[in-house]
């Protein structure tokens, strides 16, 4: 992506970090028109960086959020919390390109598949049961769907395993379930998780 980018005459890539807690400080020192995320770093995700980019509206990057999939409630979720772009991780380099040109001049972009999809739940007035989870409930409840331990999910959204014990028992009220298998279901019904996913014990 870096060598993509580098490559257009009217982008500058100014740095890149592999984590949350690489990024920031690099994004405050740099202070880049836009920065490119994914929506889910070894150690944090775009729901978690976006609330602290809000903190300077006005003067802060423009975020584009890359996501392994472009199903489920996390493109209208992103938007909400103040991004400007949402792109699968497989899109052709035209849509980067374009993703990041229009968040450059303020405008949004998403990729064609998901603002069809979209325009059409909207149309529909579509809902799922996540779309009743909070941020940091949705941010546990992907890390369980991808088969994490409490303490695993922890470490990387920097709380501690009690609290996270707390967000999971709020996930599993909303949505009616009892266990994280169902969870697991739930999401690929939903088309938050492809099918094969991991699926944990119920003790998780």
């Amino acid at each position: 992506m870096h060598m993509i980018l580098s490559r257009e005459p009217d982008i500058l890539v100014k740095g890149d970090a592999g984590t949350g807690h690489e990024a920031l400080p690099q994004i405050r020192r740099l202070r880049p028109d836009v920065v490119i995320c994914d929506i889910n770093l070894p150690d944090s995700g775009a729901m978690q960086i976006l609330p602290r980019l809000a903190e300077h509206a006005g003067q802060g990057p423009r975020m584009v959020i890359l996501s392994e999939l472009e199903e489920g409630p996390w493109p209208r979720r992103v938007l909400q919390a103040g991004a400007c772009g949402f792109i699968a991780l497989g899109s052709e380099v035209r849509d980067l390109l374009r993703a990041v040109r229009e968040a450059s001049l303020g405008r949004r972009y998403l990729g064609r598949s998901i603002a069809n999809r979209l325009a059409l739940e909207a149309a529909r007035g579509q809902e799922t049961p996540f779309d009743a989870l909070s941020a940091r409930e949705m941010e546990v409840a992907w890390l369980l769907v991808q088969g994490l331990r409490h303490k695993e999910v922890a470490a990387r959204l920097g709380i501690n395993a009690k609290t996270v014990a707390t967000y999971k028992a709020r996930v599993r009220a909303k949505l009616g379930i009892r266990h994280n298998v169902a969870l697991v279901r739930m999401a690929q019904q939903y088309g938050w998780a492809e099918e094969g996913a991991v699926l944990p014990s119920r003790g998780r």
